[in-house]
């Protein structure tokens, strides 16, 4: 170990400080080095790279090194027309759509968070958007599915059948198969570390991400999505209870969102799509409300349509009623919830 007899040079050790890791324990670090912790040198160095907001002393005998970093010229950043994003539509059933093509804007690196009660479309529209979009990039899209894939590894037969209910051999509107006959996405049996299969400037379709506790961990795992994507984009996919205005995780699943949507169940097989929080769009749309129907074992969307809170329930579903002293079936709405711009 270096003594007073054998000094060290401070220039000496910030250069070892240089090449350690951007947090380091100053134990280790002089074990490594063989450097008296005692050192006055040593002192000095850390006090003199903490007053010059280059280290940081986190407590403990841990530090952290500060990074250089420079101003971004955000004046020559050049102009970025959004992408030709398309929204899940009705396309075998007629021609009804959410009416947001144009309208909420998407960009290269944006995060899509779909969150939505048990069997009330969210996969219905994850599967829609990948369909729709396809080619928006020039890498092959990526889809992470935690129910489409058996025990073995293979596609389950109850995904490969929605799948094909959207083919345009089935009457639908997308080649799930080139000319050569392999697949137009990349399927990935991801159960956990979704973060780490992200594919670079490419779509990113994540069904579903399944935190069993520690939801609020959700939040540095969108962290490192976005970060990873580059220029492509994420749609994640996450569960929430019914009546919440978010998924698991809460404000931890929003934070990072571009654009995030909520599904809930209404009635007879009916569910209600809510925009929430929108970065980028022409008009205004948070908070607006549109009913659909899933066909076809949960691949296809069908009579889409704006709906509005019921006015004498609330969206509640049921009524109190004095004379009966208890909660009865909305008359209005007859349970529903939510009437369409017609039924009001």
């Amino acid at each position: 170990m270096s003594s007073d007899l054998e000094p060290v040079s401070q220039e000496t050790i910030e250069n070892w400080i240089a090449l350690e890791e951007d947090t380091f324990l100053l134990r280790d670090f002089c074990t490594k080095r063989e450097l008296n912790p005692a050192s006055p040198t040593l002192t000095v160095t850390l006090n003199d790279l903490k007053r010059g907001r280059k280290l940081k002393h986190l407590g403990m005998g841990r530090y952290q090194k500060i990074k250089d970093i420079q101003p971004v010229n955000w004046l020559a950043s050049p102009d970025e027309e959004p992408l030709p994003f398309l929204w899940p539509r009705q396309h075998k059933y007629g021609d009804s759509d959410f009416g947001l093509d144009g309208v909420i804007e998407i960009y290269r690196g944006d995060l899509i968070m779909i969150a939505g009660v048990g069997n009330a479309g969210k996969s219905c529209m994850a599967l829609n958007t990948l369909a729709n979009n396809l080619n928006l990039f020039d890498s092959k899209p990526v889809l992470m599915g935690n129910e489409y894939c058996s025990s073995n590894g293979e596609a389950s037969p109850k995904f490969r059948r929605r799948l094909m209910n959207m083919d345009e051999s089935k009457g639908g509107w997308v080649q799930w198969a080139d000319e050569k006959g392999q697949s137009s996405f990349d399927l990935l049996p991801v159960l956990a570390n979704w973060e780490d299969y992200v594919r670079e400037d490419a779509l990113n379709v994540i069904d579903w991400i399944n935190l069993t506790d520690n939801h609020y961990l959700i939040g540095g795992i969108l962290e490192k999505m976005k970060t990873r994507v580059g220029k492509g984009l994420i749609v994640a996919v996450i569960q929430k209870k019914e009546g919440s205005d978010k998924g698991r995780g809460g404000d931890f699943s929003q934070d990072l969102a571009d654009v995030y949507l909520t599904i809930n169940p209404l009635k007879d097989f009916t569910s209600r799509l809510t925009i929430g929080k929108v970065k980028a769009a022409t008009t205004k749309v948070t908070g607006r409300h549109y009913a659909f129907s899933i066909v076809d074992n949960g691949a296809c969307l069908k009579d889409i349509r704006e709906v509005f809170p019921c006015g004498i329930c609330g969206g509640r579903k049921t009524k109190w009623m004095q004379s009966l002293k208890r909660e009865v079936e909305c008359p209005s709405c007859l349970g529903w919830g939510y009437l369409s711009k017609k039924e009001e």
